[in-house]
Parts: C-alpha cells; structure tokens; sequence
C-alpha cells in the first residue's frame, strides 16, 4: 500500500487532490487521509489497488519495463479479491507459483516477481 501512497502523493502534486480522487472513485476527505498516511478501510483499499493497476497499464506508474515484485503483489491481490483478509495471504504464493508453471509450461523463465512472491 506504500507504494500506491507514494504514486498518489505524486498525482496530487502534479494535478490536484480531486482529480486523483475522482480517478479513484474515493472520496477527497478519504483521499486526503491516504495520501496524510492513514490506513484506508478496505472498500477504499480495493479502490486503491485498482486505480493503481489502471495506472500502471497506461503507464504512468512503474515506468521501468520490468515488473517488480511490490506491483505484481498489487496485481495479484486484486484478482485474489473474492478471497477473505484471512484467506488472501496464502493465496498469494500459491497464485504466482501456478503463474510459473504457466511461463514454464510455455518455455519461458518466470519473471523475477513470480519466484519472489511464491511459495
């Protein structure tokens, strides 16, 4: 979550509170708050991680071509929503071990992410 904090105080400064929270669909007081360091409650958490995928698709986060390990965890924890707090952590290793089988079922090195994030 640090890292989307970090990127979203980035926004902020090269455009405005608002805009950043609009793109997020959170609110300003709540967006004030992240971006101040508080912890978001977990509906705002998910907005986050999405806002923060959406963001690195279209390039403006993570401009290195490789992906590292803190945005694949983000990646992964957003298709792991369904899961439980409780749940979501043991199926983290377990998602980027099957992404390494998949890489290397298909004759490609998994990237350094997926040996990082799994089991």
């Amino acid at each position: 979550m640090d890292r989307i904090r970090a990127h979203a105080r980035e926004q902020v400064a090269r455009s405005s509170l608002r805009k950043v929270a609009t793109r997020a669909g959170v609110k300003v007081g709540a967006t004030k708050k992240f971006v101040d360091g508080s912890e978001p409650y977990e509906r705002n958490a998910r907005l986050w991680r999405k806002w923060y995928a959406r963001e690195m698709r279209e390039g403006t986060a993570g401009a290195e071509d490789a992906l590292s390990t803190d945005d694949a965890r983000i990646a992964l924890e957003i298709l792991l929503t369904g899961l439980s707090d409780e749940e979501r952590p043991a199926a983290l290793p377990r998602a980027a071990s099957a992404l390494r089988a998949v890489f290397r079922d298909l004759g490609h090195p998994p990237p350094q992410w997926a040996n990082d994030l799994g089991d």
